[in-house]
């Protein structure tokens, strides 16, 4: 399967997430922990990006699927996700399959922890 480079929000056709565009010519992203800012929370650096407002990513790398995206543990939280440790984004290896046991969400469905068998990514290693 070719990939194609767009952008962190769209969804591919068959529903596996697209790899994350860095088109900003410098391979860095801004930090989904702050936002952007270097402070977290206000008048503290961020402990994810340094206080930069910036991260690095191994490509190719997708959207974190357990918190989709947004690097904190729940809405409105200051703890950092357990699975892209703030980021908002994970690195990857291709071919990719959706996870057969969270079905692409990234929680375990019993228990609302990272799933298991892709570690909290939503997608899995597929045979290629």
């Amino acid at each position: 399967m070719e990939w194609k480079w767009s952008s962190v929000d769209n969804i591919a056709s068959d529903n596996l997430p697209e790899r994350v565009s860095i088109s900003n010519g410098n391979d860095k992203l801004d930090c989904a922990f702050c936002g952007g800012k270097g402070e977290k929370p206000k008048g503290s650096r961020c402990s994810v990006c340094g206080g930069s407002g910036k991260i690095s990513l191994q490509q190719p790398a997708i959207k974190c699927a357990y918190c989709k995206g947004t690097g904190k543990d729940k809405p409105r939280s200051h703890l950092t996700c357990t699975v892209c440790k703030g980021k908002g984004y994970v690195s990857v290896r291709e071919p990719l399959e959706t996870c057969s046991k969270c079905r692409g969400k990234g929680v375990d469905p019993h228990n609302k922890l990272p799933c298991t068998r892709c570690a909290g990514k939503g997608v899995i290693t597929g045979k290629g």
